[in-house]
């Protein structure tokens, strides 16, 4: 969500190709994870209950009768100039939990591209970037051993290698390690995550050459969402700090949030859901 819901470095859609923990069985899920093919590949979210879709849409925050309301909506040209932000979007899931589709919204709910994902024995197997009805890329994922996994992205129309990354896992199935190489397998950014005695991810390091460039810390709430996130950035040797408060619907998830940059209230996001009935 934040501020790598700010796109840092344009990962989220640059490298788009992500994926997530494979579902065991093709079963309805307890849990959801928002992770894969998602602007919430770093910093995955797990929600209650089997989703079968979701929507995330982004305003500026307005003061308003001395409280804090949903303003204009966050247009595609404020994403390019004023702030760094993750695009508002439809998601699908299937029965496993597994993502199918991942729509990308402009300001008018028009779709600027999707990812459509495939699985294959309950694991995501391939997703194909889709803009404007053609095919621009597609992301093969393999599973090589049971703590890794590789991602490798390719031209859709030569099929030619693009980049591809190299994930571990820990115990738990979670991301502990990303590498990522060029078409020359050269290895270029370096992702490290570390996690807290409760499983909850504490921070990540992006690297480059050994050199850092940015680094994410989080504090979680009692129903499992970021509460605080502090931002370091390497290139400008700043610091930002965002600040979530949520409200949450009868599954507890949440359907709202308002987000304070440094104290000051910037966005305000909504989120509905529909669930498979049991």
């Amino acid at each position: 969500m934040k501020k790598n819901k700010r796109q840092l470095i344009n990962l989220g859609l640059l490298f788009g190709l992500l994926f997530s923990c494979a579902a065991q069985e093709m079963k309805p899920a307890e849990k959801t994870v928002l992770s894969i093919f998602t602007p919430y590949f770093y910093f995955p979210e797990t929600l209650n209950g089997n989703i079968q879709t979701l929507k995330e849409v982004n305003y500026w925050a307005k003061k308003e009768d001395g409280g804090i309301t949903a303003g204009e909506r966050i247009s595609m040209a404020d994403r390019d100039s004023l702030i760094q932000w993750t695009n508002d979007m439809e998601v699908s899931f299937d029965e496993s939990g597994n993502v199918t589709q991942t729509i990308f919204l402009d300001e008018n709910d028009n779709s600027f591209g999707h990812w459509s994902v495939e699985s294959s024995e309950g694991k995501i197997s391939k997703a194909s970037w889709i803009r404007q009805d053609t095919t621009r890329n597609y992301v093969q994922v393999s599973y090589p051993q049971e703590n890794e996994k590789i991602m490798e992205r390719f031209h859709a129309q030569t099929d030619t290698l693009i980049n591809y990354a190299v994930i571990t896992l820990n115990d738990q199935g979670l991301k502990t390690s990303i590498q990522w190489y060029n078409a020359m397998e050269e290895p270029r950014g370096y992702i490290r995550f570390n996690y807290n005695l409760a499983g909850k991810l504490d921070n990540y390091t992006i690297t480059n050459s050994d050199t850092l460039q940015v680094q994410m810390n989080f504090v979680t709430n009692d129903h499992g969402f970021f509460q605080s996130q502090e931002v370091y950035s390497a290139r400008d040797s700043t610091t930002e700090v965002y600040v979530y408060e949520y409200t949450y619907d009868d599954k507890g998830n949440w359907t709202s949030y308002t987000g304070y940059k440094d104290g000051n209230p910037q966005v305000v996001c909504k989120r509905s859901y529909t669930y498979y009935l049991k």
